[in-house]
């Protein structure tokens, strides 16, 4: 299992190096050059949605593992395999770049500070380990994206040829390593969906594909990748946190759980990702400091 996860971690690193292929340093930082959005971006992604967790978790009668998973889901935003899809569906490329920079940055503070809300919330004790997810997003974000970056600035001509067999090679890593997983898992589904785990998981998604569409702003590439982002979840941080809480008997439910919401967050987000990208393409307005082409 371990030697699975390490490849799913690699698939992701190879993406967001393919990413920062076509990036700049001016797309990684443009949002903390825009208080306003980063700021409406962060209260979609970092303060509706765990807020929005702990509702659905006082409201249904939900599976322990479900409802640690979901709380882990909740305060780790942006997974670094979503931007492809935002991209893919008429997102803003910059935009997409410096959302995926800035949360990754921030989430340094944030995840810790959700979690001390949940301990409030529901009066148990939880392992906060800062460094662990600062080593998480650090690795599987923040470095990888900077490489890719440097890269283009040094060799363009590379970065150019190299970025879509890197996002190729990385899907291909992400397939392989995923069904073994998703089979060995597969009999903790059977016993995770009662007590509105389906419901509560679709309701998350649900919301958090209106909350950034709403909080997007006025223009559509924006709205788009705001509402497939808060809708999204880092799962190698999410995992990492529950499994650092859970019991021993939830030692296989949680990792199901987290899995069953990604599969869940794909279905469900399908219909507007569909949507959007039938809206057809729109010029990317944020600047740029150089062309940046979408990744197929």
């Amino acid at each position: 299992m371990s030697l699975l996860v390490t490849a799913i971690k690699l698939s992701i690193v190879l993406t967001v190096f393919g990413l920062g292929l076509h990036a700049t340093m001016a797309d990684a930082t443009s949002l903390f050059r825009q208080p306003s959005k980063l700021a409406s971006s962060l209260t979609s992604m970092i303060v509706v949605m765990p807020a929005f967790a702990i509702v659905l978790a006082t409201l249904f009668d939900l599976n322990p593992a479900v409802k640690l998973a979901l709380g882990a889901l909740a305060i780790s935003p942006l997974p670094p395999l979503w931007p492809k899809r935002a991209l893919n569906a008429g997102g803003s490329s910059a935009f997409t770049i410096g959302l995926l920079a800035a949360v990754s940055l921030l989430t340094i503070i944030t995840i810790p500070v959700g979690m001390k809300i949940y301990e409030r919330a529901f009066d148990i004790s939880l392992v906060t380990s800062a460094g662990a997810v600062a080593k998480l997003a650090l690795q599987t974000t923040l470095l990888p994206l900077a490489v890719g970056i440097g890269v283009r600035r040094i060799v363009p001509a590379f970065a150019e040829r190299a970025a879509r067999p890197m996002m190729l090679l990385a899907t291909l890593l992400l397939v392989a390593a995923s069904l073994p997983i998703l089979i060995k898992l597969w009999p903790e589904f059977g016993r995770l969906v009662g007590g509105g785990t389906l419901a509560a998981m679709t309701a998350f998604v649900i919301v958090g594909v209106v909350v950034g569409h709403v909080l997007g702003g006025p223009h559509r590439e924006e709205r788009t990748t705001l509402a497939l982002a808060t809708a999204s979840r880092h799962p190698a941080i999410a995992l990492t946190l529950a499994m650092a809480n859970a019991p021993p008997s939830n030692q296989r439910s949680v990792p199901a759980a987290i899995l069953l919401y990604l599969i869940l967050s794909a279905i469900v987000s399908l219909p507007y990702f569909v949507w959007a990208k039938k809206q057809g393409p729109v010029q990317d307005f944020t600047p740029r400091s150089g062309h940046h082409p979408r990744t197929a």
